[in-house]
């Protein structure tokens, strides 16, 4: 069972590093590199990596949910 918990929670971070990440590289893009693109865009910078965040909630909760059952599952088998 640990290998199930590793392997869950190596996705888990990853995922809200690529998050995180993704976030930073639109900051740094658009308002230091690149501001003209800036300028001409009616969102603000962090509307791109807004279905990165969400991508990451699903796969948090999804990854929750699988933590919970395993649990459940340890459980019941002792």
């Amino acid at each position: 069972m640990k290998k199930w918990n590793h392997a869950i929670n190596s996705i888990m971070i990853t995922s809200v590093s690529l998050t995180i990440i993704r976030f930073i590289i639109d900051y740094v893009d658009l308002n230091y590199l690149r501001p003209e693109v800036y300028a001409m865009r009616s969102a603000p910078w962090y509307v791109g990596g807004l279905v990165y965040g969400a991508v990451t909630l699903v796969v948090i909760l999804v990854c929750i949910v699988i933590m919970a059952i395993v649990k459940h599952k340890q459980k019941n088998a002792s």
